[in-house]
């Protein structure tokens, strides 16, 4: 059987402070868990046309997320770099004909989303799709902080928390712990200075792998504990104790409020 598919066409200029991650989570609150059940969702739109492919990965790999069996993007030269520059892909092997949908393709809905004011989203416990923007979370003291997964971890998202926390230092009361989401990835940030801004803020960087996200080794929720993670999930027990709570919202707003004691995208209050 053919699966239905959601197109998403995703327009406006990205605000400069938001993420993948933010614009997956705002289409979880839209569209819900359950919203793509046995579908594909397939990405679109101008947004997508200047999203380097960490940044593309995001988006495909939590379509999940929505239920859906797999996250679409049409390849283009940001594709064929990326893959060229992985060894993967001849000068001569690009197909002459774009693999894009036919222009005549059916899809069972589109949305049209224009992300031009988009803040940062977080996802509250205990779903993925309990989503607000992050001026709405409130006041929200946080013990645990999370950077790594498969949607997490990528060179673009360290990069990201990097810059956050140059300079600064993770707030006393909360541990914050970066997971690379591969060797080569480790090596990329390392050479790149990305881990030692890192480490001089107080993070702790582990090896690579699920980690907490699966709730393993280091990272996890103690009992009662309330945490932010840059990871897909925030079930009940999903990333430790089940009476913790997991709080989702991207690297950057994971970093910034690892140094702030609380869930925050700003530095304009509170500790530094």
């Amino acid at each position: 059987r053919v699966p239905a598919t959601l197109k998403v066409e995703l327009s406006g200029t990205l605000p400069a402070q938001v993420s993948a991650k933010d614009i997956m989570l705002f289409l979880l609150g839209q569209i819900g868990c359950d919203g793509a059940i046995a579908k594909v969702l397939e990405f679109s739109g101008s947004i997508i046309d200047k999203m380097p492919m960490d940044e593309r990965m995001t988006l495909a790999n939590m379509a999940i997320e929505c239920g859906a069996m797999c996250g679409l993007i049409a390849p283009d030269a940001v594709t064929a770099d990326y893959i060229r520059c992985h060894g993967a892909l001849a000068d001569n092997a690009l197909p002459e004909e774009p693999l894009v949908s036919d222009r005549d393709a059916v899809y069972e809905r589109v949305y049209r989303f224009d992300l031009s004011h988009l803040e940062p989203q977080v996802a509250r416990p205990p779903k993925p799709d309990q989503v607000v923007p992050v001026s709405q979370v409130g006041e929200v003291a946080i013990t645990r902080a999370f950077i790594g997964s498969c949607t997490g971890g990528k060179l673009y998202d360290l990069a990201q928390a990097a810059e956050v926390l140059k300079g600064r230092r993770v707030h006393p009361n909360v541990s914050l712990f970066v997971v690379p989401a591969s060797q080569q990835v480790r090596q990329q940030a390392q050479a790149l200075g990305y881990l030692d801004s890192l480490e001089a803020a107080g993070a702790q960087i582990l090896k690579s792998g699920c980690g907490a996200c699966i709730n393993a080794g280091m990272g996890v929720l103690g009992r009662e504990e309330v945490g932010i993670y840059a990871t897909n999930r925030n079930f009940k027990g999903r990333s430790g104790d089940p009476s913790g709570h997991n709080y989702l919202a991207s690297p950057r707003v994971v970093a910034i409020s690892a140094v702030q004691g609380k869930i925050s995208d700003r530095f304009d209050e509170g500790w530094e």
